[in-house]
């Protein structure tokens, strides 16, 4: 028996003919979403603390040694790193890896939005099951805060 189907939300195959297996490869792919998060880095001196403002923005800027340290240690447990900009750099892979490193369960949002199943409002990824060598250079991961607007929205 053949049947026509959805791979995902985001793409509709027109005209493909799927078995019964191709059914179970097609529930997979659609339950591994790529998904995107920010890479903060550590500030190469601790000694400044309080909000970054413009007047320390340069010393809170990382290095360029521990930024290609920190992309190198992410690219080994499987993300694609985009380039750094500012403070951090982005990391990308399917929904299964970040489960994997960060050793936690993420629910995407019919929006594509992501976050922490077992903690709704939490954006941000726990480091400790990152290797001792990357944590060291990361001071935060964070998934994107949706935009929540409207006369009952949270928009901050």
């Amino acid at each position: 028996m053949m049947v026509v189907g959805l791979i995902s939300s985001a793409m509709l195959v027109a005209a493909s003919l799927y078995t019964a297996v191709d059914w179970e490869k097609a529930a997979v792919a659609e339950s591994d979403t790529r998904l995107t998060a920010e890479a903060v880095l550590a500030s190469p001196r601790p000694d400044i603390t309080g909000p970054i403002t413009s007047d320390n923005v340069r010393e809170r800027l990382p290095l360029p040694d521990q930024v290609a340290r920190a992309q190198s240690g992410f690219t080994r447990l499987g993300f694609t790193c985009g380039p750094a900009a500012g403070i951090g750099f982005s990391i990308s892979a399917p929904k299964s890896v970040f489960e994997r490193v960060f050793r936690v369960r993420i629910a995407v949002a019919s929006d594509g939005s992501a976050r922490l199943a077992d903690a709704p409002q939490e954006f941000d990824l726990p480091l400790t099951a990152l290797p001792d060598d990357l944590r060291q250079l990361v001071a935060a991961v964070g998934f994107q805060r949706p935009l929540d607007f409207g006369p009952a929205g949270g928009f901050h």
